[in-house]
């Protein structure tokens, strides 16, 4: 009786490290998953500013070409009003589009790096 006794506790005792280890694993893959999803949290939150900054530029562009039609002499007018136009479209496109992806995408990052990641633990 007491071998059998024995013999279960071994193999308990095996299965048991063998679960252990497999659990630190888990949690090593998880803990890489999250720094590799900070990571890509981080390379999508600068991509925004950066996009920040490209759409402010284009903004100025499209400014200071509206201000340059003023200038011109009046056989170009029609030529430089079209643009105007155009470039008055532009800029209310992206203003609404630029405005709305970067809110998407910023709450979509905020709620993803507000995620807790489970820890497996074995209860014995």
């Amino acid at each position: 009786m007491k071998k059998k006794i024995l013999y279960i506790s071994l193999g308990t005792t095996e299965f048991l490290q063998k679960n252990v280890n497999e659990t630190g694993k888990v949690n090593n893959i998880m803990m890489n998953n999250k720094k590799s999803f900070n990571e890509l949290i981080k390379a999508l939150k600068n991509y925004v500013q950066k996009q920040e900054k490209v759409r402010s530029q284009t903004l100025k562009l499209i400014k200071a070409l509206k201000n340059c039609s003023t200038q011109v002499p009046s056989t170009s007018k029609q030529y430089i009003e079209a643009l105007s136009n155009a470039l008055t479209l532009t800029e209310y496109y992206i203003k609404i589009s630029d405005d709305r992806i970067n809110q998407r995408i910023c709450k979509t990052l905020e709620f993803f790096s507000s995620v807790t990641y489970p820890i497996i633990n074995i209860k014995y």
